[in-house]
């Protein structure tokens, strides 16, 4: 295959809605509930370690109903024309349409994160890229490992790809003086399955 088929938008997010995301991204980020890559299903090498070194949280083992997450509410327009079009793009990308179930994790990535070349396991993967401007970090590309391709990361973003296309997160560098104040790389990841 020459090109993963994956779907971007720009913009996802209304302003109003980012509005409530960024609150719940302040709330989610600190240390009594971000947890380590073993307790966020990180892909592991062929030696049992991490792929990833970030922390994070699925937003399922917080809330007992998770309506009332602004990151759970607003994302539910991608069920509406978003999962068609990326169903149009390529034969392979069809499996979304039969998706029943879905997953949140958000993981926040500050200087040395990154995450290895990995495959999920899920049906559909699906990116939402968050960090507050002007950015005060480097690296955090996403990276399509059997293509090549590079996408380039911007606040805001939506990138829906199927969830076989092996992928990496480059590694972040951040100076001193932003760290540990909630200036890094955000990313929700939105898993879709089928489950029976």
């Amino acid at each position: 295959m020459d090109k993963i088929p994956f779907l971007i938008e720009d913009n996802f997010f209304t302003e109003e809605e980012l509005t409530h995301i960024w609150a719940e991204l302040d709330f989610l980020n600190r240390p009594d509930l971000l947890l380590e890559p073993p307790q966020t299903g990180s892909a592991l090498t062929n030696d049992g370690e991490a792929k990833k070194r970030n922390k994070g949280v699925f937003l399922e083992s917080l809330y007992k109903y998770p309506e009332v997450s602004a990151l759970w509410q607003a994302s539910r327009k991608l069920f509406t024309s978003y999962t068609v079009r990326f169903s149009e793009l390529h034969l392979a990308n069809k499996t979304v349409l039969g998706t029943n179930h879905s997953t949140m994790l958000m993981s926040y990535y500050e200087d040395g994160d990154l995450y290895l070349p990995h495959r999920d396991r899920a049906c559909v993967t699906t990116l939402y890229w968050f960090f507050r401007e002007p950015r005060r970090f480097e690296g955090g590309e996403l990276t399509f490992t059997d293509t090549g391709e590079v996408i380039e990361l911007k606040n805001n973003r939506m990138i829906m790809f199927p969830s076989w296309a092996e992928h990496s997160v480059s590694q972040v560098s951040m100076p001193t003086r932003f760290q540990n104040q909630k200036l890094g790389r955000y990313c929700v990841t939105h898993f879709l399955f089928n489950a029976t």
